[in-house]
């Protein structure tokens, strides 16, 4: 009995061992070329007033973290260019309280994102990528804020594009 649980317990640290090493995950694919090393982000298309500066910060925030690349302030300068176009901005109420106000929404935002160098060649795109988040809105339901995850629909835009960010940066730079 003693032998089996013995052998039970190698078993399972060897598996849990295993499971957490680097080398059963699949290699990162190098997407950008190693010749880039600077990145322009272009000024975002879109037709929502105000969101497009809180995109560029939560894009550049991003690639300041990752440290491959160096931001620069013109597209001269730059080896790539990060292009953006807002598609589709949508707030939908999902549930309402009992005075029939609503009170959480959905976020959802769409966006074709691509990554171009200087000889206009793509390195890089998704088209229709779609981020979304579910939040409580505090600002209707005051008291919600100390109970529940309530934040503003700025707030909201803010988690949606560091979401974004954090996906093109880890799929695209690398």
């Amino acid at each position: 009995m003693k032998k089996i649980m013995l052998i039970l317990s190698l078993f399972i640290l060897l598996s849990a061992y295993l499971i957490s090493c680097s080398y059963l995950r699949s290699p990162d694919v190098k997407v950008l070329p190693e010749y880039i090393k600077k990145v322009y982000v272009k000024p975002i298309v879109t037709s929502q007033f105000g969101v497009e500066t809180k995109f560029i910060e939560a894009i550049e925030k991003e690639i300041i973290m990752n440290g491959r690349l160096s931001l620069v302030n013109t597209e001269e300068e730059a080896d790539v260019i990060f292009i953006a176009i807002i598609k589709k901005y949508a707030l939908q109420p999902l549930i309402y309280n009992d005075d029939k106000n609503k009170s959480q929404y959905k976020l959802s935002i769409k966006a074709d994102i691509s990554l171009v160098d200087k000889n206009k060649n793509v390195i890089w795109k998704e088209q229709d990528m779609e981020m979304m988040h579910v939040y409580r809105d505090y600002t209707r339901e005051p008291i919600s804020e100390i109970f529940y995850d309530g934040m503003s629909e700025r707030k909201a835009i803010i988690a949606v594009f560091n979401k974004f960010s954090k996906y093109v940066v880890r799929q695209a730079v690398k």
